[in-house]
């Protein structure tokens, strides 16, 4: 009787959640360390509020920057087998099919990203009650916020391993995504600028976008408004 197709490895999801701890329980305790512990810390300020609670969620440039070295760290550690020919050998004579390779990993990486993320909200937000501070819209808003910025920055990651041949490629790769289109712009302007008078050489391009990481930091403006339960 031929057996049915399995699209998950229970055994490799726990392989991987194991050997990468260290991976996702530093993210997790850099997280703790700016939410929940800094709350802690305030305990008797009475300029701390939930004003400043709101204000720390929202600060979306942190956020960016620790999901987006976070993404490429987990992409290069479950994809890493990817680019040297014994670990390929030695993985396709296991009884894993390769869907069940790609689906395991996947769910892997949101494991390792949305679960920490979750916590940290949890954390958070008891640590607000604790002084008496009503802030789960705030902390709602910060887990959305990490959330969606580690799912964009992990699929863009996982796109860039796919495409790259060399495991230091894929860093390089995944800058150049984050980056190129504006560096090119800006150095494109800044030439033509010599040459052409009253060209705007301030490097600002309608293909920012296509520079993420650039965009999100140049076009985010918070605009703070009482939340409560």
């Amino acid at each position: 009787m031929p057996s049915k197709a399995s699209f998950f490895s229970p055994a490799v999801y726990r392989k991987n959640l194991t050997r990468f701890a260290p991976l996702w329980l530093a993210y997790l305790g850099i997280w703790l360390v700016i939410m929940p512990l800094s709350i802690l810390s305030r305990r008797g300020d009475q300029y701390f509020d939930v004003w400043s609670i709101q204000r720390m969620a929202l600060h979306v440039e942190t956020a960016t920057l620790i999901t987006m070295v976070y993404a490429i760290f987990v992409a290069m550690a479950l994809h890493g087998w990817y680019y040297k020919t014994a670990s390929v050998n030695a993985l396709a004579a296991l009884p894993v099919r390769r869907e069940a390779w790609f689906c395991t990993n996947l769910v892997t990486a949101l494991t390792m990203g949305l679960i920490p993320n979750l916590i940290v909200a949890l954390l958070t937000w008891a640590a607000a009650a604790s002084m008496g501070l009503s802030a789960g819209m705030a902390v709602m808003t910060w887990l959305s916020i990490a959330s969606l910025l580690y799912l964009f920055f992990y699929a863009l990651a996982a796109l860039c391993a796919a495409l790259v041949g060399q495991i230091l490629a894929l860093p390089v790769l995944y800058v150049l995504a984050n980056f190129t289109a504006v560096v090119i712009n800006y150095v494109t302007v800044n030439i033509l600028a010599t040459f052409v008078y009253g060209l705007d050489a301030r490097g600002y391009t309608v293909l920012a976008p296509l520079s993420p990481t650039f965009y999100l930091f140049s076009r985010q403006n918070v605009y703070i408004e009482y939340f409560g339960d």
